[in-house]
């Protein structure tokens, strides 16, 4: 059985994170920088715009856009 898995598309990036890893980017109980450098989150896409968005990522906007779905 393959481990589910989230994804998540934001301006040309795509974030994907197992299911409790992203309720705790939701929460904010990790921060997005955090969980990247350990693995835990994947991004594919722009990696220049996701370096720039990372001071961003303790937002709520952000915490929004992890909230919805990848199209």
């Amino acid at each position: 059985m393959a481990p589910l898995v989230v994804e998540v598309a934001v301006d040309g990036l795509a974030f994907s994170m197992a299911p409790d890893v992203a309720a705790l980017l939701r929460s904010g109980s990790l921060d997005p920088d955090v969980a990247y450098m350990q693995g835990r989150l994947k991004v594919s896409g722009d990696m220049a715009a996701f370096f720039d968005l990372l001071p961003l990522a303790g937002s709520p906007a952000f915490r929004e856009a992890l909230a919805r779905p990848a199209e």
